[in-house]
């Protein structure tokens, strides 16, 4: 339903198999099949020129490159017209739906909103979801623009986002997570973030991480979200990744130190249970903070749990974040290494992690 590559060639074997016939088509049809599993460079070719000739209605898009479209028709019957009962989260950009298609898939559908365009912001979000595969990114599932309307199209994470559970679920259900948990997924962002950083097809700075657009999946395994305003500071003509490893770059960690500090704060709330500091809180008295009151900056229920070793370490690790806004000195590699040390000094993160 979802393979994009499978799609292409669906739409243009309209062109293919003779449903449109002029002498450009005739040219393309000899050896359009067996140049398709080419590079990336050679797709985008063989796109540009069945577009000259395919009708608009079935021309590709760059977008189908990476993910299959859906139609507003599928859309409205898998959310039942957008009933505002099938609502389960509201941002910036628009309302996110919960989706039941006819053959059982639950997705998650943003509706982006209809007075801004958002046209760089869902572009975006295609080009580097659609391109990259990682366990601690939301999978971007599909698209749908029609009728001047946006939609994206995600995996459904039935447990939300790691707001709602350090803030708004305490005060609704009593329960609150415990320090392993916590940990666990901290430690999933730094990894998330440090391969945003580090892999070798599509280096990207998210610049606007938050525990909002944290979302955490049945098993509380956590996924980066909202790439609207990332920055992509480096693309290779390499296909789609799905591949975990880490390639360290030569370059400067300038380009992402927003994200090192932004992971800092994250830590910070998470560590503490407390809401992200103001914007006009600044860096010096952050640092303050969390060297001169570290007792008072650590979520209470957490203390005296056998933990608080391993809990002062991560302040320690938040602190070196938040000074990277300064210096630049720290990378998010380096940060994902410190901080799944702590989960495997107690077998709690597995090595392969």
């Amino acid at each position: 339903m979802f393979t994009h590559s499978d799609d292409i060639r669906s739409l243009i074997s309209n062109l293919l198999t003779g449903n449109v016939v002029n002498r450009k088509s005739k040219e393309i049809r000899r050896w359009f099949f067996s140049d398709l599993s080419g590079s990336e460079k050679k797709i985008d070719f063989l796109i540009s020129r069945c577009n000259d000739v395919l009708p608009t209605s079935i021309r590709v898009t760059d977008w189908d490159k990476y993910i299959r479209a859906l139609s507003l028709v599928e859309l409205k019957m898998a959310t039942n017209d957008f009933d505002t009962k099938n609502v389960i989260g509201y941002g910036n950009m628009g309302l996110m739906y919960k989706a039941e298609f006819q053959n059982g898939i639950v997705l998650a559908v943003k509706r982006l909103h209809k007075f801004e365009s958002f046209e760089k912001e869902f572009s975006q979000e295609i080009k580097i979801l659609g391109r990259l595969r990682h366990t601690n990114l939301v999978p971007l599932m599909s698209y749908c623009f029609e009728m001047e309307k946006k939609f994206l199209i995600y995996k459904y994470m039935s447990n939300g986002t790691l707001y709602q559970w350090l803030h708004s679920r305490p005060q609704v259900e009593g329960m609150k997570m415990r320090w392993t948990l916590r940990l666990r997924i901290a430690v999933g962002i730094a990894r998330g973030l440090a391969w945003l950083h580090h892999n070798n097809v599509l280096r990207v700075a998210h610049l606007k991480i938050s525990s909002n657009c944290v979302l955490l999946d049945d098993k509380f395994e956590p996924k980066i979200s909202n790439f609207g305003n990332s920055n992509l500071l480096m693309s290779t003509n390499s296909t789609i990744s799905s591949d975990c490893n880490f390639v360290v770059p030569h370059s400067s960690v300038d380009p992402y130190k927003e994200d090192v500090y932004g992971f800092g704060i994250l830590l910070f709330e998470i560590i503490s249970g407390k809401d992200r500091p103001s914007a006009e809180t600044n860096t010096a008295s952050l640092i303050y903070n969390i060297c001169s009151e570290q007792c008072n900056m650590i979520d209470e229920c957490l203390m005296g749990q056998g933990f608080d070793d391993e809990i002062y370490e991560t302040l320690r690790i938040a602190d070196s974040c938040i000074r990277t806004h300064k210096d630049g000195a720290t990378s998010m590699l380096q940060v994902y290494q410190a901080i799944r040390a702590i989960g495997i000094s107690r077998n709690e993160i597995s090595i392969d992690s």
